[in-house]
């Protein structure tokens, strides 16, 4: 469902928002204790998420609840923008929470990264809802989120992989063996599967 806001004054409408959402999955060879150690490690994220900065603001505890961090990316060669973004949930190695709380011209955002057990290594879902502050801005900001998100997954899959082995297996044979007990799960025994 996709919710739109605006006022309305008389029979005319004036000023329409709508909520814009991005919904990101990726899979990892790597157990959620590993890769929940790359989420919370605020200042390390600039090595996987294409960021130019990442400071620490306010630390609260092992970087979890209340912590702040001030981000600073410059997509696409513009000038770099500082966001402010707090963590607001956390479960260990299940869930991290946050909202942005200043620097882009949106409201109501809300993101979440989920982690979940997949064969032996790791589903994470990214959830990211907002509200642009300028009428029409939400598809252009969706748009260019959710390419810096993928980018960053793909960023950390590979730091992931160079940093670390799967549980000490060979990492191709491991991929393979679960990738073909999720197609046999599937029932798509019968579908060819790039190597």
């Amino acid at each position: 469902m996709h919710y739109i806001y605006g006022i309305q004054i008389g029979g005319l409408q004036i000023g329409v928002w709508s909520v814009q959402r991005i919904r990101l999955g990726h899979d990892f060879p790597h157990p959620p204790s590993v890769v929940w150690k790359y989420l919370l490690d605020h200042e390390g994220m600039i090595r996987w998420t294409g960021l130019e900065r990442v400071e620490v603001l306010r630390s609260v505890g092992d970087g979890g609840v209340g912590t702040v961090r001030r981000i600073a990316f410059g997509p696409y060669g513009l000038p770099a923008l500082a966001i402010d973004e707090e963590i607001t949930g956390a479960q260990k190695e299940r869930r991290l929470e946050y909202r942005i709380i200043a620097g882009l011209p949106m409201r109501h955002h809300y993101g979440i990264i989920s982690l979940e057990p997949w064969g032996s290594g790791t589903r994470l879902s990214w959830r990211v809802n907002f509200i642009a502050k300028i009428p029409g801005m939400g598809a252009v900001v969706k748009a260019m989120l959710d390419s810096l998100l993928n980018d960053a997954m793909n960023r950390l899959e590979r730091l992931m992989l160079a940093e670390h082995s799967v549980h000490g297996d060979d990492l191709r044979g491991q991929l393979i063996a679960d990738e073909d007990a999720l197609w046999r799960q599937r029932g798509n025994d019968h579908c060819e599967r790039r190597l």
